[in-house]
């Protein structure tokens, strides 16, 4: 083969490398539904409900900053007002809720 062909031969299978690693890396990602409890904040309902997609190794720190971007444009809020809850299915029923220690770890990371 001719050098240009060999170079666009490798430019090819380099591009294909990095199609597979980005559709590996999306089918890795998780789906999280997080819900603005406080209707009176949101202007619309349909804001109320954000699906956010994130790596399965997200910290929570990482989940509070991704859940207080997708409301931001449409929600003033202070940190303070906010808690983290999870929850178990799509029904939102509630497993635990993160303690206040947890919150401010999270809130100072965020400060910084």
């Amino acid at each position: 083969l001719s050098e240009h062909l060999r170079e666009r031969l490798k430019r090819f299978k380099e591009q294909e490398e990095e199609r597979l690693k980005e559709k590996v890396y999306k089918e890795t990602l998780v789906s999280i539904s997080v819900a603005l409890n406080g209707a009176h904040l949101v202007p619309n309902v349909e804001g109320a409900v954000q699906s956010l997609k994130l790596p399965y190794t997200a910290t929570l720190s990482e989940l509070y900053d991704a859940a207080f971007l997708a409301f931001l444009s449409d929600v003033t809020i202070e940190f303070s007002e906010i808690r983290l809850l999870q929850c178990k299915d799509y029904n939102y029923s509630i497993v635990r809720s993160f303690s206040e220690k947890e919150m401010q770890l999270v809130i100072f990371h965020l400060k910084q």
